[in-house]
């Protein structure tokens, strides 16, 4: 039960941040679209979607240190610690190298050569890319110490720290029109100027707080080659999600140009505040999944399991529900010039999340259980073909929009298949999880997605308040749908817990 309370603490800690984060992202991108206009905005979307490519390099280690550092603290093994942290700053230090090889050659190939760039930006596209490098390699330097901060589940420090950066990279939009060169570079400069401004913070904070980070040069093969094979495995996964969603965004530019992109730009911004609110649950019980893993919980293991893929769900289908029904005054609520395509990009982006949330807590499992070589070997070639099938499909004269069908089909295979190894790595008994978890998912959006369209189609609103009264009370029917159908009574407990203790918390104060 303790357990189950600081993962719904953290949890909330994370929530906080993500409202706040949403506001200021959302605010952000709207101004940043009238500053720079839809070409330049498109612009920047496809150059940083180069560098992201390449820098999914960073990702490959973030869960390796995470999943050791906690590993290690579910054997008791505290000693261990401070030499994982010493090796996983040593391998960050290879990866910036690495890194910077490859996007100087050929990513700085690439976007001279073979992207869709105006004549008269490729020179401002140039700077932006090379501020973007310098950008990303600050962030790769400062993944050990966000990685022991998560392991640690010093969420609200995790929280402040990135609210921080979330509010200095929405005063970069303000001072945008306040000086005059050009708007792209100077985005791009000030980007770069925020990221070492949080590089600065963390490893100070982590510095002072945790013992563990006090570097010393360590090298120890067998560990490197446990940190390696575990990183390598998971880079090979990190890098073919990266490839799929930054190739995707390549292939719409050779068929519809920046304008193309910056609808996919902005339904990016969608997405990331849907995934947003999923990934806080996964941040705040990936530690907790690992521990349980490593003291041998198994009962404990399985039923977090389980309970995570179907409160992830639930907290997606309310969310994506709303924007599939009413994508295009929203759309026009939030911005003042929507670039063509936005519209159908993001409803079949909410369709393909309804997929990929059973993705995360499946990684989860099997992360902790540490062979992670089948599961990403298969689940990189499954999503890998939806580029060469967007491709051939666009060729062939096909809308934009069958770019995100291959995605969503090769979606839903990649799903049956991790289900498959994690029955076969884990022992997770697939029956079960049908029964525990997709039927009372499908369930419960069967009868939303009815609540939803039943009261568009019988009710017509033409205010702003009227629509957005009309969102907020289909979505608490649908919290209520989930707490009668889909949550079982042991889960309804926890959460009556964690809220009862608040309250008695805020009497008392």
């Amino acid at each position: 039960m303790r357990g189950a309370l600081t993962i719904i603490k953290n949890t909330g800690f994370l929530y906080f941040r993500m409202i706040v984060m949403l506001i200021i992202a959302f605010f952000t991108s709207r101004v940043l679209l009238k500053e720079l206009g839809i070409e330049n905005y498109g612009l920047y979307t496809i150059i940083a979607g180069v560098v992201a490519m390449f820098s999914s390099l960073r990702g490959a280690f973030t869960s390796s240190i995470q999943r050791f550092l906690n590993y290690e603290k579910g054997r008791g093994n505290f000693k261990h610690l401070q030499e994982i942290f010493s090796m996983g700053v040593n391998v960050h230090f290879i990866i910036c190298v690495i890194f910077l090889l490859v996007t100087e050659t050929l990513g700085l190939w690439f976007l001279n050569h073979k992207l869709v760039v105006p004549q008269d930006r490729l020179l401002a596209a140039n700077w932006v890319y090379q501020f973007s490098i310098a950008a990303s390699l600050i962030v790769i330097m400062t993944i050990p110490q966000d990685a022991v901060i998560i392991a640690n589940q010093r969420m609200n420090i995790y929280v402040y720290i990135t609210l921080l950066e979330a509010i200095l990279k929405l005063l970069v939009v303000f001072i945008i029109p306040l000086v005059k060169i050009d708007a792209l570079i100077l985005y791009s400069i000030l980007i770069l100027c925020t990221s070492l401004i949080i590089r600065i913070i963390t490893y100070l904070y982590c510095r002072k707080h945790f013992s563990e980070c006090r570097y010393f040069f360590y090298w120890n093969k067998p560990l490197f080659k446990k940190l390696g094979t575990f990183a390598g495995w998971n880079f090979l996964g990190n890098m073919t999600f990266s490839i799929i969603n930054e190739g995707g965004n390549i292939i719409l530019n050779f068929f519809g140009g920046t304008v193309a992109n910056a609808a996919r730009g902005i339904t990016y911004q969608v997405r990331s505040a849907i995934e947003m609110f999923v990934n806080n649950i996964q941040i705040a019980t990936s530690p907790h999944i690992t521990e349980t893993y490593a003291k041998k919980k198994y009962e404990s293991f399985f039923a977090l399991f389980y309970s995570i893929s179907k409160i992830s769900f639930f907290i997606t289908s309310v969310l994506c529900l709303p924007i599939i029904v009413n994508t295009s005054y929203l759309l026009h609520l939030w911005l003042k010039e929507v670039p063509e395509y936005t519209e159908s990009f993001i409803r079949l982006t909410m369709y393909m999340l309804l997929i990929r949330v059973f993705h995360g807590p499946i990684d989860s499992i099997l992360k902790a259980e540490g062979n992670i070589r089948l599961y990403q070997i298969i689940e990189s070639a499954t999503l890998f073909l939806s580029l060469p099938m967007s491709f051939i499909l666009l060729k062939s004269g096909f809308p934009l929009q069958y770019v995100f069908f291959s995605m969503i089909i090769f979606e839903t295979f990649n799903w049956i298949f991790i289900l498959l190894i994690a029955a076969k790595t884990v022992h997770l008994n697939i029956i079960i999880y049908l029964k525990k978890v997709l039927l009372p998912s499908v369930l419960v959006l069967v009868i939303n997605f009815s609540f939803f369209y039943l009261v568009k189609s019988k009710f017509f609103f033409t205010t702003i308040f009227e629509n957005l009264l009309a969102i907020c009370l289909i979505s608490a029917l649908s919290c209520i749908t989930i707490w009668i159908i889909g949550l079982t009574q042991n889960e309804k407990n926890i959460i009556k817990a964690f809220l009862f203790s608040k309250l008695k918390r805020n009497n008392e104060d």
